[in-house]
């Protein structure tokens, strides 16, 4: 299996354009309102496919008194209102970069969002998956701009086809949610003679951001809230 190294987030929630390499044991720390939740919340939305059905975003890590939609979180509203907001439009991508240790090949699996003010949901563009490419938010930058401009969706899929071109490897785009998560876990995460089953990964996740409560005897947590279940 692969190991995550590096979470990419452009024009989500309070950031414009953020890396952050992670290690093997990584934790997010700080008082109320700093943004652990909202880190969370990047996570799910590529590992549940961006899926509002799956999702659930806490409202309490914030101080909310309601969850955050993938909308605010791309035009970065950060208030109980929606004009406590970071931009009118958006050109949102989150991307998890995983690496194999035993052969240093990366596969980056992301999204593509994207919303303005001007409507009331977000647009879904759709799910990726480049084999053999470690993307860096840098990627989805317009060179050609005078200043920093995120590229569109339709831009940016060019500049992954190419980078999947170079590294020799097919790359995968789509908004078929069940394609996506078998490409990325079987096809893509999985040891070679591994079959992981990606409903029971997608279910145990999703559960694991429902805990909520202190852990006294991590055994039994496991054994009733993620395996039994």
């Amino acid at each position: 299996m692969k190991l995550l190294e590096a979470l990419g987030m452009v024009q989500y929630f309070l950031y414009e354009r953020e890396d952050l390499q992670l290690g093997r044991n990584t934790a997010f720390l700080g008082p109320n309102g700093t943004g652990k939740t909202a880190l969370l919340d990047a996570f799910q939305i590529v590992l549940l496919a961006a899926d509002g059905n799956k999702t659930h975003f806490n409202a309490s890590g914030e101080g909310k008194k309601r969850a955050r939609t993938l909308r605010e979180y791309c035009l970065g509203v950060y208030g109980q209102s929606d004009a406590e907001r970071c931009r009118t439009s958006a050109n949102t991508y989150i991307n998890l970069v995983f690496r194999d240790p035993e052969t240093d090949v990366p596969v980056t699996a992301g999204v593509s969002l994207s919303a303005s003010v001007e409507d009331p949901d977000h647009a879904f563009n759709s799910l990726y998956i480049l084999p053999g490419v470690a993307l860096t938010t840098s990627d989805h930058v317009d060179k050609d701009a005078e200043r920093e401009t995120i590229l569109p969706w339709r831009k940016f899929q060019h500049i992954a086809k190419d980078a999947c071109t170079l590294a020799g490897t097919t790359p995968v785009f789509t908004q078929n949610r069940e394609e996506f998560l078998t490409r990325l876990f079987v096809h893509n995460l999985a040891s070679p003679g591994e079959r992981p089953n990606t409903r029971a990964i997608r279910s145990a996740f999703a559960r694991s951001l429902k805990l909520n409560k202190d852990v006294d005897d991590l055994d039994e947590t496991l054994r009733l809230h993620l395996i039994e279940q």
